[in-house]
């Protein structure tokens, strides 16, 4: 049996669609010339290359959709002098944890064949993780850069909210643009490429004095959305980010149980669905545009167009009564996250970045169609179902079930491969921890990242390199 020539080029399925020759426009002053980047098949029109594929994660209904003209992130990768390869793959609409479509396939996991390479930013990690490209571009609101991140041993961070180019123009602002790369210098460089105008927060200042000064660390060894019990694993994923940040003179304080933060109160009850909320209507923008674009009402997709936009209106219509108290809530709730931290005297907290281990690999027929999302989100809201608990549906891959409370929360968040243990298969592979930082605080999150890199023999990349040669990946290419 011969390998086709698209396999032999992208093993690990990562590509929804490769250029046949990069762009690249050389600006030899820029310290990103010559940096191999791929953007990611989302429908924002931000990540598009005008020409190519773009199918809003493999929706079926989109397939042969080609874009008019390059997106925001597009033209700035390509004036700093970027070398541009393509478009990763995802789920779609970016609505899934596991990165499988019908249109495209699953992305494969480099460390193990048999489980998830994460998502929605699946496509983008598993690329960087395997040497194609140096950056990934990615977004997350609610663990689609972090989740892929630690499921390829990787840094994965959530930016600050809104210091990014705002991805959508709602008030539900929650969603960030990001990037997943090898090097945590070069994150931050690509992040403040992607920033706003306006934007406070320099991420490239991380090295700075005052951002490497020991910090009191809260070190919590539970969940902030479910009970789920965690896994002997990611405590011990813990355990070494905590003992590691105390040798660099942080100051550890240890919680064996849930943090001691309202998060079950109601207002946090009433930020969770505000936060579906504007999960659905972010649902529904994307299928507007769907049928704008297929000139079609309701066939091509299974139905599932037509259930997804009565969804969706059915959801316009809540959050246009909804609208302005939810922004109070979601504010509400970021200010009690930044009084605990203030009155505790707590600069960061740092914690498992999921329950579970690394799920299996999920095949795209099994997975909720992003279409539907609109649907189960309504399901969510207060008035629809009083018995519903969204974040339970975690466990089919459709919802971020331990990300979403720092996207609320508008605070940074970054992912840390600190550990590796053997999955069912019998192969190594990463666990993360993540930490949590004060909003606008980058600076300190990336700067931990670098400290712990630094401490960890031979380093994140080491550790990862480490692991794929012992698990014999034929195609590792780094």
């Amino acid at each position: 049996m011969f390998m086709s020539r698209e396999a032999i080029l992208d093993p690990y399925n990562v590509y929804a669609a490769r250029l046949s020759e990069a762009m690249h426009e050389p600006h030899p002053d820029s310290d990103l010339d010559g940096v191999t980047v791929a953007t990611k098949d989302v429908p924002l029109v931000e990540y598009a290359i005008a020409g190519q594929p773009y199918t809003y994660g493999g929706v079926p209904a989109m397939e042969g959709f080609v874009a008019e003209e390059h997106g925001e992130f597009t033209l700035r990768a390509l004036e700093a002098g970027m070398v541009v390869t393509g478009i990763t793959n995802a789920p779609e609409m970016g609505t899934s944890n596991h990165t499988a479509n019908l249109l495209h396939g699953a992305t494969i996991n480099p460390f193990d064949a048999g489980l998830t390479a994460g998502g929605s930013s699946g496509g983008s990690a598993v690329a960087v993780r395997t040497g194609m490209i140096d950056v990934g571009f990615g977004g997350d609101g609610g663990g689609s850069l972090r989740s892929p991140a630690a499921m390829n041993g990787l840094v994965g961070h959530l930016p600050s909210i809104g210091q990014m180019e705002k991805l959508r123009d709602s008030a539900y602002d929650f969603g960030q643009p990001g990037a997943l790369t090898r090097d945590i210098g070069l994150l931050a460089q690509v992040l403040n490429l992607m920033r706003s105008d306006d934007a406070t927060v320099n991420f490239a200042e991380y090295l700075r004095p005052d951002a490497r000064r020991p910090k009191v660390v809260y070190a919590v060894m539970g969940n902030l959305c479910l009970d789920a019990a965690l896994h002997p694993e990611n405590v011990t994923a813990l355990k070494t980010l905590e003992v590691t940040m105390s040798g660099l003179g942080h100051e550890p304080h240890a919680d064996n149980g849930r943090l001691p933060l309202p998060f079950a109160d109601r207002l946090s009850l009433e930020a969770k669905r505000a936060y579906m909320r504007g999960v659905g209507i972010a649902a529904a923008s994307s299928l507007r545009q769907i049928e704008a674009h297929t000139w079609t009402e309701v066939r091509p997709w299974r139905g599932d167009v037509s259930w997804g936009n009565w969804a969706g209106a059915q959801i316009e219509q809540v959050a246009e009564r909804r609208l302005e108290r939810d922004v109070e809530i979601l504010a509400e709730a970021g200010a009690q996250f930044e009084a605990y931290m203030e009155e505790h005297g707590i600069d960061v907290i740092i914690m498992p970045t999921v329950s579970t281990k690394t799920g299996p690999f999920a095949k795209p027929e099994h997975l909720l169609r992003g279409a539907n999302l609109a649907l189960v989100s309504m399901l969510a809201l207060s008035g629809v179902t009083r018995h519903l608990d969204i974040m339970k549906l975690a466990a089919n891959g459709a919802f971020p079930h331990s990300h979403a409370p720092e996207n609320i929360w508008h605070v940074p968040s970054t992912t840390l491969p600190v550990h590796y243990a053997q999955s069912p298969n019998g192969y190594m592979v990463p666990v993360g921890a993540k930490v949590i930082g004060r909003r606008g605080g980058d600076a300190v999150n990336l700067s931990i990242a670098q400290e712990v890199d630094g401490a960890t023999e031979g380093g994140f990349e080491g550790q990862a390199r480490k692991a794929l040669d012992q698990n014999g990946a034929e195609h590792w290419l780094g």
